[in-house]
C-alpha cells in the first residue's frame, strides 16, 4: 500500500538536503517542494468523480504554481497522459500522489511507493494539511535555532531575530501539538545528526517509512548535481550548502557568521525550546529591552502569518489571479 509523507519544519533547517537523501530510494518519490496540495485542496479536496473536465481543469491549475511548473519541470503533456489513464473514483491524495509520480515515473512501477512532500510553510498550515489527510506520517525536522535564523539572516537577509526565535519556538511546539492531538504518526529528526551520523539517521527513517534501507541514499550528491544543473542561479544560491559534501561546516555555519550580539539575542530567544531538543544554549538574563523588542516582533509576526492564512483561505480563483500576476513578475528567476 503507498503511504504518504510530509516533512514539517521550520525553513532553513535542511529539508532540502533530507529530501535529495530520501529521492535516492527506489521505492521513495520526494520531489521539490511545491504549493500546489495547498493551492488545491480546497477546490479539488472533496471531489469523488473525477471526469475528464475535472481533470483537465486540474492540470491547467496545477501548472499556476510556479514551482511546480519551473522546477520540477515536468511535461504537461506527462501529467495529462497519467490521468487520462487512471480511473475516475479517486481521492484529491491519490490524484496529487499521481502527479507526484510524474516526476519520477519509472520509480516505484512495481510494489510500494513513498511519496514524500515537504515545504516550510508547511509548519505554519499544519493542522489545515494534516486534518486533510490524517493517515499521512510526518517527520518533524529539527535544526539548532542558532543555524536555522543564521540562514533567515545570510540567505534571505531577515534581521529580526526576535521574530525568527518566537517562530523557531512555536512552529516547532505546534508540529508536536497537532501531530499528537491527530494522533499523526511522527518521527522528529535533527538536522545535525543528518549530517554528522547520515547512515545511521536514514537507516532509522527508513525504518519509520517501512522500507528496507537502500545504499543509494548516501550516493544522493550525483543527483543533486543533475538537479541543480537545470535551475537559475536565483535558485541555487538558495541551495548552497545542499550542493556541497557532508559536513560539520554545514550544520555549523552559524559559529563563523553570527556576532555575539545576535548570539545574545538567540540565547533570550530559544534557549529553554532548544534545550528539550539537546541544544546546549545558555540561558540569557531577562532584559527589558529584549522583552519589548520581542513583544513588537511577535505583532509584527502575527500580521504575516495572518496573512498567509488570509492567502491560502481565499477562493482559488482570486489566489489563482495573484499567481498569474506574480508569474508575469518573476518567472524570469527561475528560467534558464
Amino acid at each position: 500500500m503507498n503511504s504518504n509523507v510530509y516533512i514539517a519544519c521550520m525553513g532553513r533547517s535542511g529539508s532540502t538536503l533530507l529530501r535529495q537523501m530520501l529521492d535516492m530510494h527506489p521505492s521513495i518519490i520526494a520531489p521539490p517542494e511545491s504549493f500546489f496540495v495547498l493551492h488545491l485542496m480546497d477546490k479539488y479536496g472533496k471531489v469523488k468523480d473525477w471526469t475528464r473536465e475535472i481533470k483537465d481543469n486540474f492540470i491547467t491549475d496545477l501548472y499556476t504554481d510556479r514551482p511546480f511548473r519551473l522546477i520540477w519541470n515536468i511535461p504537461i503533456e506527462t501529467v495529462q497522459d497519467a490521468l487520462v489513464k487512471a480511473p475516475s473514483n479517486m481521492s484529491f491524495i491519490e490524484v496529487s500522489n499521481i502527479v507526484r509520480s510524474c516526476y519520477d515515473p519509472k520509480k516505484g512501477e512495481e510494489g510500494k511507493k513513498v511519496f514524500i512532500d515537504k515545504n516550510p510553510i508547511y509548519s505554519i498550515l499544519y493542522k489545515k494539511l494534516i486534518s486533510a489527510h490524517p493517515l499521512a506520517k510526518v517527520i518533524h525536522l529539527v535544526r539548532d535555532p542558532r543555524g536555522v535564523i543564521n540562514g533567515h539572516m545570510h540567505t534571505f537577509k531577515r534581521k529580526d531575530i526576535f521574530a525568527l526565535g518566537h517562530l523557531w519556538n512555536t512552529r516547532n511546539t505546534k508540529i508536536e501539538i497537532i501531530s499528537k492531538a491527530l494522533n499523526i504518526k511522527y518521527f522528529r529528526v535533527r538536522f545535525e545528526d543528518l549530517v554528522d551520523k547520515p547512515e545511521q539517521t536514514i537507516i532509522s527513517l527508513c525504518e519509520f517509512l517501512e522500507v528496507e534501507y537502500s545504499e543509494k541514499i548516501m550516493q544522493y550528491n550525483n543527483r543533486v548535481e543533475k538537479f541543480f544543473s537545470k535551475q537559475t542561479k536565483h535558485y541555487t544560491n538558495k541551495h548552497t550548502s545542499t550542493q556541497k559534501p557532508l559536513s560539520k561546516s554545514i550544520s555549523e555555519k552559524w559559529k563563523k557568521n553570527l556576532t555575539e550580539k545576535q548570539l545574545e539575542k538567540i540565547s533570550f530567544m530559544t534557549s529553554s525550546f532548544a534545550k528539550k531538543y539537546g541544544y546546549s544554549i545558555q540561558d540569557k538574563e531577562p532584559n527589558l529591552l529584549y522583552s519589548l523588542s520581542l513583544n513588537v516582533s511577535k505583532l509584527k509576526l502575527k500580521f504575516m502569518l495572518t496573512l498567509v492564512h488570509i492567502y491560502f483561505n481565499l477562493p482559488f480563483f482570486m489566489r489563482k489571479s495573484i499567481l498569474s500576476l506574480r508569474s508575469k513578475v518573476f518567472d524570469h528567476k527561475y528560467k534558464k
